[in-house]
């Protein structure tokens, strides 16, 4: 299992305080208490994720700098297409919806959905993951045409795997 995503389920469940266990003994808390952790906990993975492709865009962008002080501008075009691509994902990431639903909420699912929204979140950390480690070697790889086209497979998939979220959300 990824790090990433550990440390973050576990330090949302961890923090029972008096209040919690109090409001335990009241019927329904509980439900109400889970569903509330689980946003924070969506909510802390997705912001932690936008950073790390905002990272990505941020080390392309060294790439493409690198790229015109060396005076090879022919392939900036390229370049500058996944670093949008990854801010695009990046804000996608920080602004979705998330992961529960409340009581009030129109759109209702069950822990079935709930279930499949975490397998695509964590499915998402891998390929972020990926991504920042392909981008990470583009300043000093020699390939650096194959990395480029390699973050940018990776990058559509991560915005596909984002629609399909989304969809699981919106019913």
């Amino acid at each position: 299992m990824n790090i990433l995503w550990t440390r973050f389920s576990v330090s949302i469940y961890q923090g029972n305080n008096v209040f919690e266990r109090i409001g335990s003994m009241i019927p329904g808390y509980q439900g109400y208490s889970d569903r509330k952790k689980r946003k924070a906990s969506d909510k802390l993975l997705r912001d932690q994720l936008a950073r790390m492709s905002r990272r990505a865009s941020g080390n392309i962008s060294v790439a493409m700098r690198n790229l015109v002080d060396s005076g090879d501008i022919g392939k900036s075009a390229s370049y500058e297409m996944v670093r949008k691509r990854a801010e695009l994902v990046a804000n996608r990431l920080q602004y979705a919806n998330y992961g529960s639903s409340g009581f009030f909420d129109v759109v209702q699912f069950d822990i079935s959905t709930i279930d499949k929204i975490y397998s695509l979140d964590f499915h998402l950390t891998e390929l972020i993951t990926d991504t920042c480690t392909l981008v990470e070697r583009l300043p000093n790889e020699h390939n650096d045409e194959a990395l480029i086209n390699a973050a940018n497979s990776k990058l559509e998939l991560i915005a596909k795997e984002l629609d399909r979220r989304n969809d699981l959300i919106m019913g």
